[in-house]
């Protein structure tokens, strides 16, 4: 069967488990784009098999993160400044949708962290914040925060300081 033609586009529903919102709605987007991979490959649909490998940020990354900062939502940023203010405190996806007013909960945070995602792929870098998966297992909950290192290197970029923290 051939792909269809782009501008047709077809309307289906999906299952996804709830603790896997957030890696749904990065996959759909990069497959959505076609995004290419660190690798240069054409990014595809996953089969569910790992991610590819990317960078950790580093204290020198900070122009990459005032890159990314600039591209952000006002909404996530929001969401962003949050744990930037709060260093290695754990906030649960429900707690977060309260404190940005999101009527979809913990749910809303897992769609509104995709983007973000794949501005931080677009400088070869990894996801900022961490996703402590609670004990419910992959459908329970997932506890977010951003280390120290995390919030400095955004802190500065949220601030607009990000070239001077690069050496620029």
């Amino acid at each position: 069967m051939a792909f269809p033609n782009r501008t047709e586009l077809w309307d289906f529903n999906v299952k996804v488990p709830t603790g896997r919102f957030t890696a749904f709605y990065i996959m759909f987007g990069r497959w959505r784009t076609g995004a290419e991979t660190p690798t240069g490959e054409r990014a595809v649909a996953s089969t569910g098999g790992p991610e590819p490998a990317r960078t950790p940020w580093l204290a020198e990354d900070g122009a990459r993160a005032g890159v990314v900062w600039a591209k952000l939502s006002d909404l996530a940023k929001e969401l962003f400044s949050i744990m930037i203010d709060a260093p290695n405190r754990e906030f649960d996806g429900e707690a977060l949708a309260e404190k940005l007013s999101l009527t979809t909960g913990r749910h809303g945070v897992s769609g509104l962290l995709a983007w973000p995602s794949r501005h931080a792929a677009s400088v070869g870098r990894s996801i900022f914040w961490n996703c402590l998966v609670g004990p419910d297992g992959p459908t329970g909950t997932c506890e977010y925060s951003m280390s120290e290192e995390q919030a400095d290197l955004f802190r500065a970029a949220r601030d607009g300081d990000s070239t001077r923290r690069a050496g620029l």
